[in-house]
């Protein structure tokens, strides 16, 4: 008898630990989820984040030039008429060395004068073109994944497009960037889960 009265305090002990555990581990993995999908989120947004921050960069050597195509307009000059208009677009290019190629176009898409080795993927240039010129703002980003693309429009005078700058970079060169903070913040949500889980399995026990 004395073997029975212990086996039924035992018994309901296991149940108890067996509650607990299924208990802690459900929220576990709820803030685990939940953390991972913020991560997940992050991820994406850091990328976005970087490939901006890299186009507003751009965007000053596009600035550059488009006022000196500006000043030359103002005098009466075309884009193909300027002189000095090609050393100043290899050495913007020149200044950044994440620039793999700067691009001035017309209005319809024809290339006016480039720089650089690396041309824009005839499997890409309908879509960098459509962005550019057809969708009416004046500054655009495309990102297709191994390259960035930075446009700026040209306007005349009488506020007519006489074409376009395009900047292209390769999206390694800031990818990296993004990888070292992602790297930081997934550190960041292991320790904050290490510490919800120090916290709440105690707390858990307590109550209960």
């Amino acid at each position: 008898m004395k073997f029975e009265n212990n086996a039924a305090p035992l018994t309901g002990w296991v149940v108890f630990k067996e509650i607990y555990a299924k208990i802690i581990i459900s929220i576990l993995c709820v803030i685990g989820a939940m953390l991972l999908l913020q991560s997940s989120l992050n991820h994406l947004k850091l990328r976005a984040l970087v490939a901006e921050a890299t186009s507003s960069r751009l965007q000053i050597s596009a600035g550059a030039i488009e006022a000196a195509i500006v000043r030359a307009d103002s005098l009466g000059f075309s884009i193909d008429e300027m002189s000095g208009l090609q050393d100043l677009i290899d050495r913007e290019r020149g200044r950044d060395p994440s620039v793999a190629q700067i691009l001035i176009i017309s209005p319809i898409g024809v290339a006016i004068l480039t720089s650089g080795a690396e041309e824009v993927p005839q499997s890409e240039r309908e879509q960098v073109l459509r962005r550019v010129l057809g969708s009416g703002d004046r500054i655009t980003r495309l990102d297709v994944g191994e390259r960035l693309y930075t446009g700026r429009l040209l306007y005349d005078s009488s506020d007519a497009v006489m074409g376009a700058v395009i900047l292209t970079t390769q999206t390694a060169s800031f990818i990296e960037q993004a990888r070292v903070t992602f790297r930081r913040m997934t550190n960041a949500y292991l320790v904050i889960f290490a510490s919800i889980s120090a916290l709440i399995i105690p707390f858990i026990i307590f109550q209960f």
